[in-house]
């Protein structure tokens, strides 16, 4: 149930229209080559492949779940679906293809600097220095 069916992927893998990877150490490469980050998370935590794929502004679509969406809080950050829910990714894509460069440069652009201004080592420390000044 909510599965894609396997020979279904198969072909579209052969014909080079989706590019599925497993496990890399390094996936910046292929996400700079991605025309968007496809991330349908069911649960997720702060989601490393979303902060990847803003870091080098690769459009994102994801799903509306925590983790997620605290990385692409809305849809002026990248298009959202609903967790298990074929039609609404399907949705998110046909929307995806249907942008402009320009649509996608300011997505990008604003996804970015939030997730610099939010998660970036610096915004991190300084959240945990909050916190232990709020503790002690």
């Amino acid at each position: 149930r909510g599965s894609i069916d396997r020979e279904y992927l198969k072909k579209y893998i052969q014909s080079k229209a989706i590019i599925y990877s497993d496990y890399q150490d390094d996936v910046t490469i292929p996400l700079r080559e991605a025309s968007c980050l496809i991330h349908p998370s069911y649960r997720e935590g702060i989601s490393t492949v979303l902060l990847e794929a803003a870091s080098i502004k690769t459009p994102i679509i994801t799903t509306t779940v925590p983790g997620c969406i605290d990385v692409v809080p809305d849809e002026s950050y990248g298009l959202l679906c609903e967790p298990r829910n074929v039609n609404s990714l399907r949705r998110a894509v046909e929307n995806f293809l249907s942008l402009d460069q320009d649509g996608k440069d300011k997505m990008t652009g604003k996804t970015f600097i939030y997730v610099k201004k939010n998660y970036s080592r610096e915004a991190v420390l300084k959240n945990y220095e909050r916190l232990d000044d709020y503790i002690n």
